[in-house]
């Protein structure tokens, strides 16, 4: 219940930001429950969509996918956390949100001091 969930407006908002602030000329959006994404991205960006779910069913395959990004907006997920920590481009973008969990205490050093933090 401390957890939080965050909303789809989060999401928008931090791919908003991130595309204002470097070009890119694609989303990739990562999700277990696609058909819900694409409602939340839709019409909301000019930019082309990839959607992304399982990869041969392997989470390290899906995590292998992730590490190539440009720029990540990630939830308060351990498993976009390991992709952006791993990422191969160390000078790529993070936004994440702020506080990490809505209503506990985040664990101390999970967000680093380069990542842009979007309240929520």
């Amino acid at each position: 219940s401390g957890f939080g969930m965050l909303g789809n407006q989060y999401y928008v908002e931090a791919v908003r930001d991130l595309i204002s602030m470097i070009e890119h000329k694609s989303i990739w959006v990562f999700s277990d429950e696609i058909s819900k994404v694409v409602d939340v991205f839709g019409d909301n960006f000019e930019l082309p969509i990839r959607y992304i779910g399982d990869i041969d069913e392997s989470a390290s395959a899906l995590l292998e996918v992730m590490r190539y990004g440009k720029s990540y907006v990630i939830g308060n997920s351990s498993f976009s956390w390991w992709a952006a920590q791993l990422r191969y481009k160390r000078e790529a973008h993070v936004v994440c949100p702020s506080p990490w969990f809505k209503f506990i205490d985040s664990p101390a050093h999970i967000i680093d001091d380069e990542w842009t933090q979007v309240p929520w």
